[in-house]
């Protein structure tokens, strides 16, 4: 993990170099880009607001193994060692190089919020800066956690309480030094981290950021309610999704946007009013958005009065292509939005026994999926099926955004809910049943060798 974080040291020594140059202000005090450090909140707030190096390039491992696509022989050829073997759930040499972008990437962005928070405290501040101070180090502390979060569905196994003090967990880097070497934590205390960072955030950061890309009160909402959903501790997860939509209540119309190529991304400017908190996943060449076949499972679950089957998906050569993704330069949306808080709210209810309040939750949203007076509001007679009807509707709202993975590996865990996940390529069959251990990915060779910490087995 050290080259990892060297690599992240780098990158903020030349960062005002790459981010200021619009700030000339900044550069104009400084005669050497070169040797540039963070030395105040303008410079942390700076280094925060890169979203090219904080809200992209999203690891792709979840979201390749999932069941929502699959892609022909010849574009798999386009693939990398590592995206065969995920898409595959290869057991042996998954990776093509000793280290791995879907492991470093987030240790980089932890490395940095960790960068600001230790530097904040170096700061003399004026009572008047408190309320910037507040909302950078919210900031970082977000970040922190969204990371966590990232590597815990990747690279651990799914969260059961009664193993989780003894099940593995991930490294938890809580500062800059880098000579501290990684151990693994267990599962238990690497969640409670995220959760203590989350809540220390809420108390620092505004109800809303400028732009989507900032982490606010209401994205650690929102963030918390999806891993208390995780937990499968309900009233908790109620708890946030509740205290999220009061901050951010609005559920886009798909009425008001006409079917177009690219649905989203030819009709709105800046970032849809959905978005809670904005992060988005590469379009890696055998899976861009013009070679992934859609599952035709998938696109079934679509009734013809149903706006999505239209502003989701098109044809392509072969099958059905998704065209709906929440981000706006045609890469896969994969932070978290209004709908995504709706629907856990609507699975807590569910879980916890309260189905009128579930279908009025699952009604508020689909009014506004279906076309103008064609969509008959759903009706239950019991949690069970309020909750079939969440899940469902889950699958939908919620495709391609790499949700699936991490939701697979709950829901797994319910043997009425489980999934066996079967592909085929090139006249074989790849199959993964659920609870196989390979629902967690190895860690790269190179954080083995250097820290010593255990393997994840496959």
């Amino acid at each position: 993990m050290k080259k990892y974080l060297k690599l992240a040291t780098y990158f903020l020594l030349g960062f005002c170099t790459f981010s200021c140059k619009k700030e000339k202000d900044f550069l104009s005090a400084k005669p050497n880009d070169a040797l540039t450090v963070p030395n105040s909140l303008y410079d942390y707030e700076l280094i925060l607001n890169d979203e090219d190096n904080m809200n992209a390039n999203e690891p792709m491992l979840g979201f390749i193994s999932g069941e929502e696509f699959t892609v022909s022989l010849a574009n798999m050829q386009r693939a990398t060692q590592t995206q065969r073997n995920a898409y595959t759930w290869g057991k042996d040499n998954f990776y093509e190089n000793l280290e791995s972008p879907e492991w470093g990437t987030p240790y980089k962005r932890i490395y940095v919020a960790n960068v600001v928070i230790d530097g904040l405290k170096t700061l003399k501040i004026s009572k008047n800066e408190q309320t910037k101070y507040n909302a950078i180090k919210g900031r970082a502390l977000f970040f922190r956690a969204w990371n966590f979060k990232v590597l815990l569905d990747l690279f651990t196994l799914p969260y059961v309480e009664s193993s989780a003090e003894i099940s593995l967990g991930i490294p938890l880097r809580l500062n800059s030094n880098l000579n501290i070497k990684s151990s693994r934590p267990n599962l238990k205390d690497s969640y409670n981290q995220v959760i203590s960072d989350l809540r220390e955030a809420i108390l620092l950061l505004p109800d809303r950021g400028l732009f989507p890309t900032q982490p606010s009160k209401g994205s650690c909402y929102a963030l918390l309610a999806k891993i208390f959903l995780t937990l499968g501790k309900y009233d908790e997860a109620l708890k946030y999704s509740n205290e999220c939509i009061g901050i951010y209540p609005e559920i886009m119309d798909y009425n008001s946007f006409e079917t177009a190529e690219f649905s989203f991304t030819t009709q709105t400017e800046g970032y849809l009013p959905e978005i809670i908190f904005h992060v988005a996943t590469p379009g890696a060449s055998f899976m861009s958005l013009s070679r992934l076949l859609v599952d035709p499972a998938l696109y079934e679950m679509f009734d013809n009065e149903d706006l999505r089957k239209t502003m989701f998906f098109h044809s392509i050569s072969g099958g059905k292509g998704f065209k709906g993704s929440y981000d706006l330069k045609f890469l896969k949306f994969s932070g978290i939005a209004v709908d995504e808080v709706y629907l856990i709210r609507a699975e807590c209810y569910a879980r916890i026994g309260e189905k009128a309040l579930a279908i009025k939750d699952i009604n508020s949203l689909l009014v506004k999926r279906y076309k103008k007076g064609a969509f008959i509001e759903r009706e239950v007679s019991s949690n069970e099926e309020a909750l079939a009807l969440v899940l469902i509707e889950r699958r939908k709202e919620l495709c391609f955004r790499g949700i699936r993975w991490s939701d697979l590996r709950r829901l797994n865990l319910d043997p009425k809910l489980s999934v066996n996940l079967s592909r085929q390529l090139n006249n074989v069959v790849y199959t993964l049943p659920a609870n196989d251990k390979r629902y967690s990915f190895p860690i790269p060779e190179l954080e083995i060798q250097a820290s010593g910490i255990q393997q994840n087995e496959r």
